[in-house]
């Protein structure tokens, strides 16, 4: 059971625990080109600001910085859109899959991966701050075995929430950029 936040604000945060996931093979693989990778590790401005903020905090915690993964960007994009699309805020996509399903849908494989969501802002500051207070997803963005993160926003105009987001981490580095 995902464990969610609410703010006072009307902001929302849903998390899963890093799982150990091994053996699964998907039907949806993710494009695998150069281009698409680079594309993906293109963070706008505040997609880029909640990465640096869960680095600055890991830093703080003494934990090594996050790398940041093209496919769990493109997974965390895939599943902000989704959701935003969609209407509706859940680890579940609208094709039934759970979070590591989706991930590995990507092109990702890891021994351990982990997923926050938020939504209800646009902006990376605001969403940090519900993340960081919330002990579950504060335990997922400052786990020493995970090395690597994907971040994605999406804005559906006339959802219940506005903006969605979704952060994916995982415990393998495939090719990363610095956040």
């Amino acid at each position: 059971m995902p464990n969610v936040v609410a703010t006072p604000h009307g902001l929302v945060a849903a998390c899963l625990p890093a799982l150990a996931v091994a053996g699964l093979t998907l039907p949806f693989a993710a494009p695998r080109s150069a281009h698409a990778a680079s594309a993906a590790t293109v963070l706008d401005v505040e997609e880029r600001t909640l990465c640096r903020q869960i680095n600055r905090l890991r830093s703080h915690a003494g934990a090594p910085p996050l790398r940041l993964s093209p496919r769990l960007t493109k997974a965390s994009r895939w599943h902000s859109s989704d959701m935003a699309r969609h209407d509706r805020f859940s680890h579940l996509d609208s094709r039934g899959r759970d979070f590591d399903a989706r991930i590995m849908s990507f092109g990702y494989s890891g021994p351990t991966m982990a997923e926050n969501l938020a939504a209800g802002e646009g902006r990376g500051q605001d969403i940090f701050r519900v993340l960081k207070s919330s002990p579950a997803h504060r335990r997922n963005m400052l786990r020493p075995q995970l090395k690597v993160i994907g971040v994605g926003r999406a804005y559906g105009a006339a959802t219940w929430f506005g903006w969605y987001w979704s952060t994916t981490f995982g415990g393998t580095v495939d090719t990363t950029a610095a956040c």
